[in-house]
């Protein structure tokens, strides 16, 4: 597991030792009044299509609030997939610091000469946060010097843990939505609602198994000797979620992805070592 450096500018001075998490997502999906994900009439009859300009795409699902993805033709309010929020996040936290200077330092290490600690703890602490609820990472008074901090640092795992049940359903039907996947051989009647599983995969989707552009083996001990899964397969044994016609939950746990890389082009990996970015300017 490795440990990444994350600095906000930020324009306020004063610092909270609780903080409410609610993420703005684009291409969010449309969701009934009960948070569940609703699959058009159109996306049941398989009507609903978004062209990239090779041709209709079947897109079951509808973003919602208007977001229009401009890569498409057209159809660009429809979508094969679409995002969500988890009901939980895990992060392990090991330092939180306000600065007076930018602690970022180009390929190098960071520089914390001029930080204050108001968290620090060399083992980690596991924090779960929930989105639009307020989560304590402080959880004794806080003292610092008197003065200005532009900047605060916070030190994470790169082990991104997520958690979360989500049900399907019907515009305008009340017929159960069959969501297939982890080997149910053409048959998942009823199974409308999904959950996550205690599995790990990569931001970049490599494994470590050696092969081709993969990681080695051993990256999988560094990670903490964990099994890398291949995402997007529908084989039970690396499936991130499980569909269920019931309120059984087995296996329920914290799905794990690794953030091995930073840039949307994904040509930046971090296999090993500590990492210094800029990760975001607040106004």
């Amino acid at each position: 597991m490795k440990k990444f450096l994350i600095t906000i500018f930020i324009s306020f001075i004063a610092f909270a030792s609780s903080t409410t998490i609610a993420f703005a997502l684009n291409g969010e999906c449309v969701e009934d009044s009960s948070g569940n994900i609703v699959i058009s009439v159109n996306g049941r009859a398989g009507t609903q299509d978004r062209n990239d300009g090779s041709g209709d795409i079947p897109s079951p699902f509808t973003y919602s609030d208007g977001y229009d993805d401009e890569d498409m033709d057209s159809g660009g309010t429809f979508a094969t997939n679409c995002n969500n929020q988890p009901d939980f996040y895990k992060v392990k936290f090991y330092k939180a610091a306000l600065c007076t200077a930018d602690p970022y330092v180009t390929k190098a290490s960071p520089d914390y000469s001029s930080c204050t600690d108001i968290f620090s703890n060399a083992s980690g602490k596991d924090v779960i946060i929930q989105p639009d609820t307020d989560t304590d990472l402080i959880d004794q008074p806080l003292v610092i010097p008197v003065g200005s901090y532009p900047y605060l640092a916070v030190i994470v795992d790169n082990h991104l843990k997520i958690k979360h049940t989500q049900k399907y359903v019907y515009e305008n039907s009340s017929d159960r939505v069959p969501m297939f996947g982890f080997d149910e051989a053409g048959s998942a009647t009823n199974k409308d609602t999904c959950y996550t599983l205690d599995k790990v995969t990569t931001y970049t989707n490599l494994i470590a198994d050696g092969n081709g552009d993969n990681y080695p083996t051993s990256y999988a001990s560094a990670q903490g000797g964990v099994s890398i899964l291949p995402s997007g397969s529908r084989t039970a044994s690396t499936s991130l979620l499980k569909c269920v016609s019931d309120a059984s939950r087995t296996g329920y746990d914290y799905a794990t992805e690794i953030i091995d890389q930073f840039g949307e082009d994904k040509t930046y990996t971090v296999a090993a070592g500590d990492a210094s970015i800029d990760y975001e300017t607040m106004s």
